[in-house]
């Protein structure tokens, strides 16, 4: 059809010369006839307009780029045929205008190619690198994908780009060194072996492993450089399964290698994946977490943020919001120190790509609160919506971000589903300048080459001798709809457990439940909160606590969905229950904070286990089963059968047949329960 809309009657060739076209200057001419379709010159003039006030040294020129713009203008309007010289003038200015900005402060970058018709690397969005894996790692081998270093531009490069690297496994999540001399790459072996971490020179020397005693049945993958020489990755130490899938996809966590490189501590004791660990300016990390505790799972990806040593796990963006589903590949914009940029994307449906962004923490965490530009959009309002595969039908799509200002992004774009991704430059303005683009090849993940300031060095606070971590609350009535009604005073206890998570190949929505939790709660006991809210405890170290208010006659006042981990000898302090991160700290000191971490009271249970035959059914057998015993005929409100609560043991799955009766009717929140604070 492309052909055809611009090749004369009966399908015949443009003539040349003498002679009617090749096949190359066809597709040639309706490249570029589809480029000069998205011509915006109102985008060019109000970029250049701008740029040249906020940096006029930069752009001592800018009235003669004003003045091309308006002839370009004048030749479009004629209705100038040839097409080709039209696109190269539109080219030229564009990058008069961006190229001159002050950000554009280098002139080489260095990115990936993956070729059109191989494995592309982009893996689902509920998926891990490791993703179905086995033992053979297929998601590893099979590529033939390049690491490339090359000019800003693909025209000061008519040999094309140097390779540095090639290979048949996997080659990306380059992470470039403060100095730029070097960079981490997630790769492995082409024939065998688990997912690790490699180390080059920018120059393609001295490949070797990041991590010297890499265990051989854990994969590492998705590293980047702390300001102190040491390393945060992604890795499956903790020998867990995404549990909707029965844990066939591998769980990888954040773990700290030290700066030799030799030793390597947990940091993350998460349910699912983390993704895209990345230092900021002010030297904290933040990260994409996912979290399935009784919540609607497809949009419970949260970017956290922490300390190097991992103390001080607190949400960035993202707490009880349905969007965005997921933020890949998040940057912080340089010179904010509360703006990001990231990749807005869904749950099921297209993987990883989807919607370049710029979010304000400043402005709000919550769902479109902080939302503050979507590319190339300008001016367009972001639409707060709850859709699982949320860009399935969106265009362009976008991967890799990398800002250089508040202004100017650079990131790997495609026009529409079938393109080619292509290198480009653009910004808040609606331009878009192709920097690098081919027919056959797809390119992603482009890099400036050049130093970035290191970020500071945050000392260590965790005490490695230490196997507890104190937990401080402030008050538990304070937070994000917490105990919204409840009087002052109505709060007694904190119900304190863990959960367990799935291991690798178990778990789902049936493992557990009836449609109910997906992980094991281990109850620890109970602690007493103070008369103003207050609590402080202790707990055991780098595991996943959750508590539950109680009043005084034990019955919870709320549910904690998520969970929180302190490190060794941390002491973690939260204002309340699901207070947002801009919230501030009580003026006058609370109670608790004035006493000793209490000590668990333990809850002990029955000396042989709790158990639904042991414990309820013989509830139902002494109340019940007089009239819900299969024999009656009454009927409820809807006409439904009443329930049979009769004894009947493993009807299915292992469930009895009064647990299936009874399941509906007990108020939970499930696996796809309301996402906001209930």
């Amino acid at each position: 059809e492309r052909a055809n809309y611009f090749v004369p009657e009966q399908g015949k060739g443009v003539r040349v010369g003498q002679r009617l076209e090749t096949f190359a200057e066809r597709m040639e001419r309706v490249r570029i006839a589809a480029l000069m379709g998205k011509v915006n010159l109102n985008a060019l003039r109000d970029g250049l307009n701008a740029y040249a006030q906020a940096y006029p040294e930069a752009y001592p020129n800018a009235p003669e780029i004003a003045a091309g713009i308006d002839a370009l203008q004048v030749r479009l309007e004629r209705g100038e045929k040839d097409i080709g010289a039209l696109y190269k003038t539109y080219r030229t200015l564009q990058k008069q205008v961006l190229l001159q900005h002050p950000a554009v402060d280098f002139d080489r970058i260095v990115f990936i190619n993956r070729p059109k018709g191989t494995k592309q690397g982009l893996f689902q969005n509920y998926q891990g690198n490791t993703a179905w894996q086995g033992n053979n790692n297929v998601t590893l081998r099979g590529y033939q994908n390049s690491i490339l270093v090359g000019p800003l531009c693909q025209e000061n490069a008519p040999d094309g780009p140097r390779v540095l690297r090639h290979s048949t496994a996997y080659l990306g999540e380059l992470c470039l060194d403060w100095d730029a001399s070097r960079m981490l790459v997630s790769s492995g072996d082409e024939k065998e072996g688990p997912w690790g971490i490699y180390e080059m020179g920018v120059d393609g020397s001295g490949w070797h492993p990041a991590y010297e005693n890499a265990d051989p049945e854990v994969d590492y993958f998705d590293a980047c450089y702390l300001p102190d020489g040491r390393l945060i990755t992604t890795a499956t130490m903790g020998f867990q399964g995404v549990p909707c899938v029965s844990g066939g996809d591998y769980v990888a966590n954040l773990l700290q290698i030290s700066a030799d490189r030799k030793s390597s501590r947990r940091l993350t004791f998460d349910q699912d994946i983390n993704w895209n660990p990345e230092v900021y300016p002010n030297g904290r990390v933040v990260f994409l977490r996912w979290e399935y505790t009784d919540s609607a799972h497809y949009f419970s990806r949260v970017l956290m943020t922490m300390n190097p040593d991992g103390t001080d796990q607190q949400e960035f963006y993202g707490s009880n919001s349905y969007w965005p589903n997921a933020i890949f590949y998040h940057q912080n914009v340089p010179g904010s120190s509360t703006k990001f940029v990231g990749i807005v994307s869904g749950h099921h449906g297209v993987p990883r790509k989807g919607e370049l962004v710029m979010f304000d923490v400043s402005k709000g965490r919550i769902e479109t609160q902080g939302a503050i530009h979507k590319f190339p959009f300008r001016g367009k309002p972001i639409e707060n919506i709850t859709l699982d595969r949320l860009v399935d039908h969106v265009k362009p799509y976008f991967l890799h971000p990398r800002p250089l200002n508040n202004e100017l992004v650079l990131a790997a774009m495609q026009d529409d589903k079938d393109a080619p991704w292509r290198i480009v430059l653009v910004d808040i303005y609606d331009n878009v300048l192709t920097l690098w683009e081919s027919p056959e090849a797809n390119y992603y993940e482009p890099i400036p080459l050049k130093a970035r300031p290191r970020p500071p060095v945050h000392p260590d606070r965790v005490n490695l001798n230490s196997k507890t971590c104190n937990v401080y609350m402030a008050n538990v009535y304070r937070g994000q709809k917490t105990l919204d009604g409840v009087p002052k005073g109505t709060v007694k206890k904190l119900r304190v457990y863990n959960y367990e998570y799935a291991p690798r190949n178990s778990g789902g929505h049936y493992a557990i439940g009836m449609e109910g939790p997906w992980d094991v709660r281990i109850l620890h006991g109970t602690v007493d909160v103070e008369k103003d809210g207050s609590c402080m405890f202790e707990f055991p170290a780098n595991t996943p606590l959750t508590v539950q208010p109680l009043d005084e006659e034990g019955r919870a006042l709320q549910m904690m969905r998520s969970w929180l981990v302190g490190m060794p000898g941390e002491t973690i302090s939260c204002i309340g229950c699901h207070e947002n991160q801009n919230m501030s700290p009580p003026a006058v000191a609370p109670v608790a904070s004035q006493k000793k971490p209490q000590q668990i009271q333990p809850w002990y249970g029955p000396p042989r286990g709790w158990s639904f035959d042991r414990e309820l059914q013989s509830v139902l057998d002494r109340k019940c089963v007089g009239c819900h015993n299969g024999e009656t005929k009454a009927s409820n409100a809807m006409r439904q059968r009443i329930p049979d609560f009769t004894y009947r043991p493993r009807v299915w799955n292992g469930f009895s047949g009064s647990y299936i009766a009874l399941h509906p009717y007990v108020r939970r929140n499930g696996p796809e329960g309301d996402y906001h604070v209930l």
